[in-house]
């Protein structure tokens, strides 16, 4: 590892204001049930008053040396999705960078009044998505054994509507939950998965809730359970997509149990049919949503997992292009694109993690090289967040670092403290990190490291937050936050 860059400390006009700077079936479509906007039985007493919580604050700078598709119907609609930037429509942001740039945190953040604080019913960690004037996100019932996808207003988080689907109880993870999957949303249609050990879902619902077309790929096999996301991405011939990867484990099996299968697989958003199936190799099952790379002439479709290591896929037919054999860990982040390097983490709940970046190929005969790797304090779970050529990371155990992306060079490295699952984004110069245990960070997204502020929620963190129009959403134990 390379020592810090010494930087010069750039303004930060984005900071929070309110901090002192320091000194395989398809189903008919099915109704949701709604009543004036509430779900039946649910309080009419939707928010209330909260006081205004503590913040600590800090009085010095701290300065640090050390896949399924889903095609849609219009090309120009899934165009506006993929350049809207004015909404949060799939798993980590537009292209999952985790970064929105020229904006500021709400002033009240985080230790004011929220704008509101709804109960969600359930403790999961599916994040929230937006687009327009709605949010939505999945929450389960274990004792109903369903799981159900909510929209809310964003503008007061009532209710408009809610679709209950029914849901076995399943192995999962200590961390994990039922309700994992980050949906993805267009101008017309949210999509997004759930498993049990007999079932796969992709289900469609329009954005009345409306039920357009539901898929069952099979059983699902993984200790850790369901925990993949998809997001829509645009095709060469003008048509869109949704990409999931559906990667199951087959190594470290129980005795007894039946090896999973790993696929990416195209289907038509209007029916549901299947386009293409590529098989991918099954090891353990790992979740991230794939990143896109145009080479000019490609759209290649850029994915992690155990077996196949970094890789990339033709996503006009699901050929397999590439791969780089670079992991024998399991693969939970979302991989990120910047220029033409693919980056990816890998580990453990044990340790052994890393960071590690592919110079992607752009012609048949190249060979995918290795530039770097980084292994110590990598993120296992989170997803780094890139912006401007910096990617800013929180690992697991609460170790905070900034690097570059084209050659790995570290910037700062800083121990925040806590466990974390939730990715960090970045708002305008302000990186969020969220905790399992509820504290809220705010870090200058620059080469230098400054601590703007801490604040607790006092109830787990797993989802990443989103942000949009101003708005940020933040879910915590069974609640969703907006400021």
């Amino acid at each position: 590892m390379r020592a810090p860059r010494a930087a010069h400390r750039p303004h930060n006009p984005h900071a929070p204001t309110n901090l002192k700077q320091p000194p395989t079936s398809v189903r008919p479509r099915s109704t949701p049930e709604v009543l004036g906007g509430r779900v039946r039985g649910e309080s009419r007493a939707a928010h209330a008053a909260f006081p205004e919580i503590p913040m600590t604050r800090f009085p010095v700078t701290f300065r640090c040396s050390i896949v399924i598709l889903v095609a849609t119907v219009s090309a120009v609609m899934v165009s506006k999705v993929d350049a809207d930037d004015s909404s949060w429509t799939r798993f980590h942001g537009p292209e999952g960078l985790g970064y929105v740039a020229g904006e500021s945190l709400p002033e009240a953040f985080p230790s004011g009044k929220p704008k509101w604080r709804v109960d969600l019913g359930s403790t999961d960690v599916g994040s929230p998505v937006v687009y327009g004037h709605s949010v939505y996100l999945l929450s389960t019932d274990s004792a109903a054994k369903t799981i159900s996808l909510q929209s809310r207003d964003l503008a007061t988080g009532q209710q408009n509507w809610i679709t209950r689907h029914d849901q076995m109880p399943s192995r999962t993870h200590s961390r994990n939950t039922l309700g994992s999957c980050t949906p993805a949303v267009d101008d017309q249609h949210v999509y997004f998965a759930y498993a049990s050990v007999e079932h796969t879902w992709l289900i469609c619902v329009d954005h009345d809730g409306n039920e357009v077309w539901k898929r069952d790929f099979g059983s699902w096999v993984s200790s850790h359970g369901f925990g993949t996301s998809p997001r829509l991405i645009t095709q060469a011939d003008g048509t869109s997509a949704v990409v999931i990867l559906l990667s199951q484990q087959a190594a470290e099996m129980d005795p007894g149990q039946t090896p999973g299968t790993s696929n990416l697989v195209a289907v038509s958003s209007t029916s549901g049919e299947t386009i293409w199936n590529t098989k991918l190799t099954a090891t353990r099952s790992c979740y991230g949503t794939p990143a896109t790379f145009h080479d000019g002439q490609t759209q290649q479709l850029i994915g992690s997992n155990t077996g196949d290591g970094i890789f990339g896929i033709d996503s006009a037919n699901g050929k397999m292009l590439w791969n780089k054999k670079v992991f024998d860990k399991r693969c939970c982040s979302t991989p990120i694109v910047f220029g033409d390097i693919a980056i990816a983490t890998t580990g453990s709940g044990g340790g052994g993690n890393a960071l590690v970046a592919v110079r992607i190929p752009k012609q048949e005969g190249e060979s995918p090289q290795q530039i770097y790797r980084i292994d110590r304090n990598a993120p296992y779970v989170p997803t780094p967040v890139l912006k401007e050529g910096r990617l800013f990371m929180i690992d697991d155990k609460g170790i905070a670092s900034c690097v570059s992306a084209s050659d790995g060079e570290v910037f700062w490295k800083q121990r925040i403290g806590g466990n974390y699952s939730a990715s960090p984004i970045v708002v305008g110069d302000t990186m969020i990190t969220t905790s399992l245990d509820g504290t809220i960070s705010l870090i200058s997204a620059s080469e230098r490291f400054e601590l703007l502020g801490q604040h607790s929620l006092d109830a787990p963190i797993a989802a990443t937050p989103a942000y949009t129009q101003g708005n940020l959403l933040i879910r915590s134990g069974q609640e969703l936050y907006c400021w």
